[in-house]
């Protein structure tokens, strides 16, 4: 099997155990991993090591996991192995300057992003980001994604979007007041 396939072929493969699944994993989403991991911890072999540690968690949880969508379980698998890492590597020191900046951005994560990751489990948040983002020109959206899920650097965003750092960060700041608005118009006190 030379080619990648899709992700429902490749969550099957997996449900099923079939070793193929985590060849068509790794083949389809090692790299994403590792970018998503050295973007939060800024070190090449520990995101190496972190991409390995997400994938292979993401093989061990299916079954009894059967992730609607594959692409967005493996990389909320390898934030949050990244970000594991960085607060067990850091543990007694300052924070890693990134990723403190991402963190004072988003008010809403004041309260700590292990509760913030078990409250987005929800479906009253989910709902809630879903229509913020469907409701956001594209523009925004990639710039929000880009940002905040993919965990680029302001800059990154700049060079890839050919914009000013500064255009980034307004873009990002309206959009966050516009977050802001729509949880608490639904009631939600992140």
């Amino acid at each position: 099997m030379n080619e990648t396939l899709n992700d429902r072929d490749i969550t099957e493969l997996l449900y099923s155990g079939d070793p193929q699944g985590s060849e068509q994993l790794d083949r389809k989403y090692r790299n994403l991993c590792g970018s998503i991991a050295f973007h939060i911890l800024g070190n090449r072999e520990d995101a190496e090591e972190c991409a390995n540690d997400a994938l292979m968690k993401v093989f061990s949880s299916i079954p009894p996991e059967r992730p609607a969508f594959l692409k967005a379980f493996t990389i909320r698998t390898a934030r949050r192995a990244a970000i594991d890492r960085l607060r067990r590597r850091n543990a007694g020191r300052r924070p890693d300057a990134h990723l403190a900046e991402i963190e004072g951005e988003l008010e809403m994560l004041s309260r700590g992003e292990d509760e913030l990751s078990q409250r987005a489990d929800s479906e009253a948040i989910r709902e809630v980001l879903n229509r913020f983002l469907e409701g956001l020109p594209a523009f925004d959206r990639i710039i929000f994604v880009r940002r905040y899920w993919y965990m680029d650097s302001v800059e990154e965003i700049a060079d890839r979007l050919q914009m000013t750092s500064g255009s980034v960060r307004g873009v990002l700041y309206r959009d966050r007041k516009k977050l802001k608005k729509l949880l608490k118009e639904s009631e939600i006190d992140l």
